[in-house]
């Protein structure tokens, strides 16, 4: 009995009962006691099998005892044996107990997940051996007893000269288990190694339907039937022991006859056993060269030595970076280790962040990110650079990516070559540095969702008092005046390319209008920034600031940056009407297929014109001038004689003047021109339609 295992408000409500109390869960369907009360010593067999799970709970009989199960999740079950008179009192208050007993759920949950750890350490433990037939035997053992629930297991590894999963160690097998050889994509291992997800099979007839679907070939399905010993396979986990990128293998248990069910729990656990498993292998794998290589040749003792000294030295590397990094302490520490580590001046330009560490500033660097960009524009590798100055200097410059995305580069200036602990030092520094610009854009997203639900709200402007309470959060004061401004990004398939430019032109907007309390988030391939200002006419000021900074930041990936802005009012109410008129500011450049900044007001009269479609607005155009569009050279001349005469405000010796030709001949033309087109230069309302007419040629 673990009356310990009743929390005491249980005890306490169950005192006056005379009850048993047992639990069982997917681990084991032996029902264990955990609590009994009262004199009743009378002696009954339980239910043999788990009871069909109906709802939270149900009462039934077992050789005329009356007891009630309890459902939860994962398969645990705790049933309750009650006297006749406890009996009564305890079905009254089925709903209150089920409660009661979910804290006894909960502890269980929290046993078994203490054993699954502590198993999952043993196992880890027990496979350091740097013996590679032992480790490899170590593996499969404490694999079984890391799932408590499988009793049979193998590992496979690939071999490259037969192309085959071969099995390198086995527990519940007999011997005949090494003839069974795997081609990548047959059977379950075969296609769990080709395509690195790992499977679990809860039954006897998933499993051989999915061998089956995946042609496992009949020599091996004989093997591992007569390796099995005639025992039927229940259910199967199966995870691939992947190095880094490579997948070495697979690792496979199987259940037999053991009591409990495999469950995803147990698969996640496997995958875990599995990565550390990768892990012995290698260094047991690597540990055997090293042995070998002793042994054919004495003289490499000392360079093994320097080789030891070497990977001491790499894993303190990665000790101290990585534990910079779960720190937090940020990229300027890190810079700070790898000068300590190289001693050497090193230099990081952190791109999405439009950072450079350390904040030195003129000729005091070595590289301006304009250079920067240039030499990594068309290359992902790292490259060794000779700058000519007052003395000629030597740099390694290693380029920071995540995939495709380029996110920065460490400057390290060396003195003659090299070492190759120095260049592991670097690599390894570019990895944290990946990590935290990886991570601290993961956390910038999150930052940028809270943003754009608060400017949602805004526009909608439901509850002002509670949205003025949430701007002060974010350091603004709502009772300023207020722009929004819109920008695109051009569309890229890479999404993660697109992610990175957002990222780094809202770095570049935040670090050049630094003294600006203002709201910027991106969602997508836009951006949008809500700007506060002391007066409506500094609305002038920052359009010209944000063209600035487009223009000067045109050697990074913010080329093809459009941006409207709106016009800036006080009161969050016409928040909505700025952020509008950006949209639509925003749809005149991008409809134009223009880039760069313009005010809403700037459009002027082509606002009327933003939502016609473009074959709307050509259909009315040619209306007009279609006559004087043709081939024709005398048509030809007619256009260009109007288009002077409108520019030249109707004033006819000057627009004689601009042609070169007599004013006889001017009058002549635009005579012809009225003719062709049926419309009188004179009269105010066709005039206006031909201006219209070329005014839309020239913006849409």
């Amino acid at each position: 009995m673990e009356s310990s295992s009743i929390p005491s408000l249980i005890q306490e409500w169950l005192a006056s009962l005379t009850v048993k109390v047992w639990i069982r869960n997917h681990r084991n369907h032996q029902f264990r006691l955990i609590y009994e009360n009262g004199r009743d010593t009378s002696l009954f067999s339980l239910p043999k099998a788990p009871m069909k799970k109906t709802g939270k709970y149900t009462i039934h009989q077992n050789n005329g005892n009356r007891f009630i199960s309890f459902f939860y999740p994962n398969d645990c079950e705790i049933l309750i044996w009650a006297s006749q008179d406890a009996y009564v009192d305890i079905t009254e208050r089925l709903e209150q107990l089920y409660t009661f007993f979910y804290l006894i759920y909960q502890q269980e949950v929290i046993r078994t997940k203490d054993a699954e750890l502590e198993h999952l350490i043993e196992g880890i433990s027990a496979i350091s051996s740097l013996d590679e037939k032992d480790c490899l035997e170590a593996i499969i053992n404490s694999a079984i007893n890391v799932i408590p629930s499988a009793d049979a297991g193998f590992l496979q590894l690939f071999d490259y000269d037969s192309e085959c999963l071969t099995v390198k160690a086995s527990i519940g097998f007999n011997h005949s288990i090494k003839e069974f050889k795997i081609r990548v994509k047959e059977a379950i291992t075969g296609i769990v190694f080709h395509d690195g997800k790992p499977r679990i099979f809860q039954t006897k007839e998933e499993t051989f339907d999915e061998m089956d679907h995946y042609h496992i070939s009949k020599a091996n399905f004989d093997i591992l039937m007569s390796a099995s010993d005639g025992h039927a396979i229940k259910a199967m986990l199966c995870t691939p022991v992947t190095i880094g990128q490579k997948r070495i293998g697979v690792l496979a248990v199987h259940q037999f006859y053991q009591n409990g069910k495999l469950i995803s729990r147990d698969l996640e656990l496997l995958k875990v056993f599995a990565d550390q498993a990768a892990i012995a292998i290698q260094n047991a794998q690597l540990y055997d060269e090293l042995k070998i290589r002793l042994n054919e040749v004495t003289m490499l003792s000392q360079q093994l030595k320097e080789k030891n000294k070497f990977l001491l030295k790499r894993d303190n590397v990665h000790r101290l970076l990585t534990s910079l990094s779960l720190q937090n302490k940020g990229p300027a520490s890190i810079i700070s280790a790898l000068r300590r580590m190289l001693d050497t001046p090193v230099f990081y330009i952190n791109f999405i962040e439009d950072e450079y560490i350390p904040n030195v500033k003129g000729r005091s660097r070595p590289f301006s990110v304009e250079e920067i960009s240039l030499i990594f524009s068309e290359r992902r590798e790292p490259v060794f650079i000779d700058v000519f100055d007052i003395y000629q200097e030597h740099f390694y410059l290693y380029p920071i990516t995540d995939g495709t995305v380029f996110l920065g580069c460490l400057i390290v200036k060396v003195e003659g070559e090299l070492s190759k602990i120095a260049q592991t030092t670097v690599e390894q520094g570019g990895t944290i540095l990946s990590l935290e610009a990886v991570k601290e854009q993961t956390l910038t997203d999150v930052y940028y969702k809270k943003i754009h639900e608060y400017f949602s709200k805004l526009l909608q402007n439901e509850d002002p008092e509670l949205l003025v309470l949430k701007g002060k959060e974010f350091g603004l004061n709502l009772s300023s005046y207020f722009c929004v401004a819109l920008a695109e990004i051009p569309a890229c398939s890479d999404l993660r390319m697109l992610e990175a430019i957002v990222h780094q032109f809202i770095s570049t907007i935040k670090k050049n209008l630094k003294n600006r309390d203002m709201l910027i988030f991106g969602l997508n391939n836009k951006v949008t920034i809500l700007a506060p200002f002391e007066s409506p006419v500094e609305l002038k000021a920052f359009t010209e600031e944000i063209s600035t900074i487009i223009e000067e930041r045109r050697h990074q990936d913010v080329l093809g940056v459009s941006i409207g802005v709106g016009n800036a009012y006080t009161g969050v109410e016409l928040i909505k009407k700025s952020y509008h008129e950006a949209v639509k500011a925003l749809s005149y450049l991008t409809t134009r297929n223009e880039t760069g900044v313009i005010q809403y007001k700037q459009i002027g009269i082509n606002r009327f014109f933003l939502h016609q479609s473009p074959e709307e607005v050509k259909d009315f155009s040619d209306e007009i001038l279609g006559p004087l569009m043709d081939k024709e050279e005398i048509n030809s001349e007619l256009e260009k004689t109007l288009f002077s005469y409108i520019i030249m405000n109707r004033s006819a010796s000057k627009t004689a003047k601009k042609l070169h030709i007599h004013p006889n001949t001017l009058y002549k033309r635009l005579k012809k021109i009225e003719e062709t087109l049926g419309l009188a230069l004179d009269n105010h309302e066709d005039f206006l339609k031909i201006q219209l007419a070329f005014h839309l040629r020239g913006n849409f």
